[in-house]
């Protein structure tokens, strides 16, 4: 018996729903024709060249505004994209010559200090703070090293260098690594 109850009920808060928004369409094509009824009254008031004239010549008028608008904003956007697109160029341009810069001062010097406890991961990690490696779990896939390989100790890094070159590093003694001071 729940079931039909609850079936009844639904159908009855249906049957009311669909009654409701049939008279609102009603409603809403009454108000339409009031409306298109009151706008040729206002129309007819007026004389019918007075209205034909001042749309016809008001929205010609306004129609070609708005085109010349168009058109003007459409330039000055194609405008603005060329200048964003030199300012992005130059910009690219000037991080490349700094990145080339860099690369060819080979002066730089980087230490890195491997502790007692540090696991493979954070010694990846390490090396991916200090900007000598890209991502440090590529690294170490790469690489394959061995924490038991690698001593404690302060490990230095001249220039940019690649994984092999860091993994010889790594697997010989740290004072080894020690750069070497050139007299002047």
């Amino acid at each position: 018996m729940f079931k039909e109850r609850s079936f009844v009920l639904g159908l009855g808060l249906g049957v009311m729903a669909g009654v409701l928004l049939l008279q609102l369409m009603i409603s809403a094509d009454v108000q339409q024709t009031k409306a298109d009824w009151i706008a040729s009254e206002v129309s007819e008031a007026k004389g019918p060249k007075e209205s034909s004239n001042e749309a016809n010549g008001g929205e010609s008028q306004e129609l070609s505004r708005l085109k010349q608008e168009i058109e003007a904003l459409k330039q000055e956007q194609e405008k603005q994209q060329g200048e964003q697109q030199k300012a992005v160029e130059e910009a690219l341009a000037k991080q490349r010559s700094e990145l080339e810069a860099e690369r060819e001062n080979n002066s730089r010097i980087w230490a890195v200090t491997i502790r007692k406890g540090m696991g493979m991961k954070e010694i990846g990690i390490l090396l991916e703070d200090a900007a000598l490696v890209e991502d440090a779990s590529a690294f170490l896939k790469e690489t394959r090293l061995s924490r038991n390989r690698i001593r404690n100790g302060k490990y230095y890094f001249t220039g940019f260098a690649d994984y092999d070159e860091i993994k010889k590093t790594l697997l010989r003694d740290p004072l080894l690594s020690r750069p070497v001071k050139e007299e002047q």
